[in-house]
């Protein structure tokens, strides 16, 4: 068959949209020969196919969860394949989430917002820090300082998603006086722990904690993480979360066809 995929963001988490409908049987097995191309170096896998939940268009992936910024990068090229050349709004669908998701496109600007659904706060309880529960992750935040080895991390974060029922659990290091986030992540698809070089829920999450300890109104915190910089906007009122979005940059690389 030939397949037609796209390369996006190539100076962060490069990620490869495949344009061409596939079955999903065939998502693992196709998932891992594109990885393989080492010329590319991917990092990550996507497959966009027919929205089932009221949205313009559907990402999927073999893990079966669709981070948000797979669905910011890929709502951004879906209407870039379109020809939509002013600023639209895109409600895109994703693995995990119950619904589909706003985005605002501007491929004038080559920028792209994401409309998150609020997340859960689990109040933190003796020496356990708050939780922040999305769909498809729970997140532990820490103040500073460093990550944890990856032999401590790894089980803590798997005893994590399990408690929380989440596919993927995370740790946030998250310094507020820099602005930086540094990100961990283990995933039960494959028992694995990543570390995101910009990952736009870890700084959701990190932005609604800290906007719950802040001033109410509308606020906009800059993120800086190895990948890049994402931009996080909260909106809170009578000390609850309201509104959460996160916008940054997408780099659309070339659209490459391959026969398999």
């Amino acid at each position: 068959m030939n397949l037609t995929f796209q390369l996006i963001d190539p100076a962060g988490e490069a990620l490869l949209l495949v344009h061409t409908p596939v079955p999903r049987e065939a998502y693992a097995d196709l998932t891992r020969r594109l990885l393989a191309i080492r010329e590319l170096a991917p990092r990550q896998v996507a497959f966009l196919t027919a929205p089932t939940q009221g949205g313009v268009v559907r990402v999927e992936a073999a893990a079966a969860v669709c981070g948000g910024e797979v669905l910011r990068q890929a709502a951004f090229a879906f209407a870039v394949a379109r020809e939509i050349r002013r600023e639209r709004k895109v409600p895109v669908e994703g693995d995990g989430w119950p619904e589909a998701l706003p985005a605002q496109v501007n491929p004038l600007t080559g920028q792209a917002t994401l409309d998150f659904l609020l997340p859960q706060v689990q109040p933190g309880e003796g020496e356990r820090g708050d939780r922040l529960l999305f769909p498809g992750v729970a997140w532990a935040l820490q103040k500073g300082g460093a990550l944890p080895s990856e032999a401590a991390l790894a089980p803590a974060l798997q005893a994590l998603a399990q408690e929380t029922e989440r596919p993927a659990a995370g740790l946030l290091v998250w310094d507020f006086r820099a602005q930086t986030l540094e990100t961990a992540l283990w995933t039960a698809q494959d028992a694995a722990l990543t570390h995101p070089r910009r990952c736009a829920a870890g700084g959701a999450a990190a932005a609604a904690w800290q906007a719950l300890r802040s001033r109410e109104g509308r606020q906009t915190w800059p993120l800086r993480q190895p990948g890049g910089s994402l931009e996080v906007t909260t909106v809170t009122q009578g000390r609850q979360l309201k509104r959460l979005s996160v916008a940054g940059p997408v780099d659309l690389g070339p659209v490459y066809t391959v026969e398999f």
